[in-house]
């Protein structure tokens, strides 16, 4: 734990060094707005939700009291939406804002590369280069060390609250106050699954276009200029493999994922379609 601290802080200190993304304001309104929806449907279902609810939650006993049970099923509904899926949304917000720094620093270095001409892209460039590309690996290698079980945890949560709520609207009869809290948990467990994987997967594709701007420059400067002792510089770039997040080493995000991501739920969708015409 003391360990987890440590690169964890570690992180952020080498985070305020990273250029913050113009879409983290975006994050910074959806924290609010994330509050006020789930204060808005735990309201909604408090009203909507029969008498029986309050037994239930109260293990059995029956409350006479209208606003004690109202207040039993307040505060059982907030806490429920609270575990999830707000808290895992809370997570995927930190995990993307981490994936927005790290793809915009190496967006402008490519950016940076791009601006060189291939005489002017020497050695003491290459270098800097290096040296900033090696200082977003340590970053990225610490990123991928904390949050490798977390985000694991949070997509196969994520993945079972879509299955279980395609599930309930498919097989079980739903009240007015379930229909709600279902409706709202799926949609943003489907948006916080589509959206972590596509934040994170940004960060392979801006990786693989720092390569080709690299390669492109020194190759150029090469058959040009002949510049053929500076093959060792670009062995330290172009070399190196491709860094990809991923759930302890088991799920790899990559925007191609979400096509797998949404073809799996279509195809449980159908399946369970079936199941039930057929019964």
């Amino acid at each position: 734990m003391r360990r987890v601290r440590r690169r964890l802080s570690i992180l952020i200190l080498k985070l305020q060094y990273l250029q913050p993304s113009p879409k983290e304001k975006m994050f910074d309104l959806l924290i609010p707005i994330l509050f006020l929806i789930q204060v808005a449907l735990v309201v909604a279902c408090t009203i909507t939700a029969d008498k029986d609810i309050s037994t239930d939650f109260a293990y059995g006993k029956e409350l006479k009291s209208h606003w004690v049970r109202l207040m039993l099923i307040f505060f059982k509904e907030f806490l429920l939406l609270l575990i999830s899926p707000f808290l895992p949304c809370l997570v995927a917000l930190v995990y993307c804002t981490i994936c927005l720094r790290c793809s915009r620093f190496v967006r402008n270095m490519t950016r940076k590369i791009a601006l060189y001409s291939p005489e002017q892209f020497g050695p003491s460039e290459q270098i800097r280069i290096l040296r900033h590309k090696a200082q977003i690996d340590e970053v990225l290698k610490i990123a991928q060390d904390i949050f490798s079980v977390p985000s694991f945890c949070l997509m196969l949560a994520n993945t079972i609250s879509c299955y279980t709520t395609l599930g309930c609207y498919l097989l079980t009869p739903l009240q007015v106050y379930q229909l709600m809290a279902y409706s709202v948990t799926g949609i943003i467990s489907f948006l916080c699954l589509v959206g972590t994987l596509w934040v994170a997967g940004a960060l392979p594709v801006e990786l693989n276009n720092l390569k080709g701007t690299f390669y492109e420059k020194v190759y150029l400067r090469c058959i040009f200029f002949g510049f053929h002792k500076e093959q060792s510089l670009w062995r330290e770039i172009l070399e190196k493999p491709d860094f990809v997040f991923s759930g302890c080493d088991i799920l790899f995000y990559k925007r191609s994922s979400i096509l797998a991501a949404v073809g799996t739920l279509v195809t449980y969708t159908v399946l369970v379609i079936n199941v039930q015409e057929s019964h």
